[in-house]
């Protein structure tokens, strides 16, 4: 059985079908890792503010506990963290 020869265009043929899953693939890994990304700035701006808050409750309860804290002018500890 003699063999034909092929064509450019058929010695081609599956070519575009690689290239497309290649790059779909590489899309679909961006967009995964920028949805992990935003998720993990979410947390981290929550967590960020529960210690923040933490840290307020803890300066209002020293201060209303203690009267003053050393090394700062009388009334300013109170006056800063919204007691006056």
């Amino acid at each position: 059985m003699p063999r034909r020869e092929l064509s450019v265009r058929e010695e081609e043929r599956g070519q575009v079908l690689l290239l497309f899953v290649v790059v779909f693939s590489v899309i679909l890994a961006m967009g995964a890792l920028a949805l992990d990304q935003g998720f993990w700035l979410g947390r981290h701006r929550a967590t960020q503010a529960a210690a923040d808050a933490s840290a307020r409750a803890g300066a209002l309860v020293y201060v209303a506990n203690t009267g003053a804290s050393s090394g700062c002018a009388a009334g300013t500890p109170r006056r800063s963290l919204g007691l006056l």
